[in-house]
């Protein structure tokens, strides 16, 4: 709530149906750090209107994705077991869904635990 209040998040803007220009997703990576590594939670909350601006959605997330990867040596969070868009998108940029119930991090019924170890965490 604290990077949502003081606007530390990514607004990814595209077009509604009547080609107006309209904010179709927010996201962000919540720092965390353990250990010494720099960990962060990847999120992202987009509207239906995602589908209509695919390509851009697409091109601008692999560009926040690279830049992350120098930041974070493992990024993560969980996913609904439904979204379907969404896990086919975040396997395509490399994250792993083979880890269902990580040691010391709950993951809530319907949920899914994904997570990335980027070369900097290699």
């Amino acid at each position: 709530l604290n990077d949502l209040e003081n606007k530390k998040f990514l607004v990814l803007y595209g077009q509604d149906n009547y080609s107006n220009i309209i904010p179709i997703a927010i996201g962000g990576f919540n720092e965390c750090f353990n250990n010494d590594k720099s960990i962060a939670c990847a999120w992202l909350l987009s509207s239906s209107y995602i589908q209509k601006n695919k390509s851009i959605f697409l091109k601008e997330l692999k560009k926040q994705l690279l830049y992350a990867e120098e930041k974070y040596e493992i990024m993560f969070n969980f996913i609904h077991r439904t979204n379907f868009n969404a896990k086919n998108w975040l396997l395509k940029f490399g994250f792993k869904f083979d880890n269902p119930k990580p040691k010391n991090i709950p993951v809530q019924d319907g949920f899914e635990f994904f997570y990335k170890v980027n070369k900097k965490g290699n």
